[in-house]
């Protein structure tokens, strides 16, 4: 019986740093949980403890502007809504790219940035996965904007005969900071979910097809504290096809400790001496 408990709280031992690696960093994965920051007459409410940045400002503290019209319009470039939600009956966030180089009213692209910051331990694997939504239109799912465009950008192209490259980016990131907040070698800074993930914009009338993105990277020496961000990149007016719109929809992202294979084959050994000494028994 001793033997056996000695055996128990060796299992017990190895198992333990598993859980620990195999368990949910990020809080509010999901997105699904707010908390109004400030009058809500100025600001979006934040899915604390995420950080969300957008340019022009949505979030406190920088209030939004009411639109008034023929007055300055300060467009959404970035917030939460239901319609992004990736399962239905939450949140999600959108990047609304057709605010940038609005025709007729908006000349600059617009970004959004959402991001959250945990402890890290140098050495360890860690693994960051989210999921993305392309609409038909959006710019950061094409290489050139339509040809039929209203933006200036590709009407000007059109004019010469000839297209204008989009400029859009839609990226993830995995980064390892030190002390001081400074990202450090090994990161992955900047995912580009269409050219290097070959998400795709979803042409579907009937439904969405969402694309989970994985990043996987090891902490190196130094880390203090990891950072997982999504972003969309000078976003900009392209065109809306039947139907459809031109945002990109953020949602459930997952941020783990990836177990050792070495922890894994000690783990299991352990479990296999447990069943072998059950069965001598």
């Amino acid at each position: 019986m001793k033997r056996m408990l000695k055996l128990v709280a060796l299992g017990a031992l190895v198992c333990s740093p598993m859980v620990a690696q195999g368990q949910e960093l990020l809080v509010n994965g999901d997105l699904n949980s707010t908390t109004q920051v400030g009058s809500p007459a100025l600001y979006y409410s934040e899915p604390l403890p995420w950080v969300i940045t957008t340019d022009p400002c949505s979030y406190s503290p920088c209030a939004i502007l009411p639109y008034v019209p023929g007055g300055v319009y300060t467009p959404y470039a970035g917030y939460q809504a239901g319609f992004a939600d990736r399962l239905g009956g939450g949140l999600g966030l959108i990047g609304a790219a057709f605010e940038g180089r609005y025709p007729g009213e908006i000349t600059g692209p617009v970004d959004v940035e959402i991001k959250q910051i945990v402890p890290g331990v140098a050495g360890n694997i860690y693994r960051f996965s989210g999921w993305a939504h392309f609409e038909g239109g959006y710019a950061g799912g094409v290489e050139f904007l339509a040809s039929n465009s209203p933006n200036a950008r590709a009407v000007a192209a059109a004019l010469a005969g000839g297209l204008a490259p989009a400029e859009t980016d839609t990226i993830f990131a995995l980064e390892f900071l030190d002390s001081m907040g400074a990202v450090l070698p090994g990161s992955i800074s900047n995912y580009e979910l269409h050219n290097d993930g070959g998400q795709q914009n979803d042409n579907q009338l009937d439904g969405r097809t969402w694309v989970q993105h994985t990043l996987r990277a090891t902490a190196p020496a130094g880390t203090v504290s990891v950072q997982v961000r999504a972003a969309m990149i000078n976003g900009e007016f392209n065109i809306d096809p039947p139907g459809q719109s031109q945002n990109v929809f953020f949602d459930d992202f997952s941020l783990q400790v990836v177990p050792e294979p070495a922890s894994m084959l000690l783990a299991m050994a352990g479990i296999a001496t447990l069943v072998c000494v059950r069965r001598r028994r």
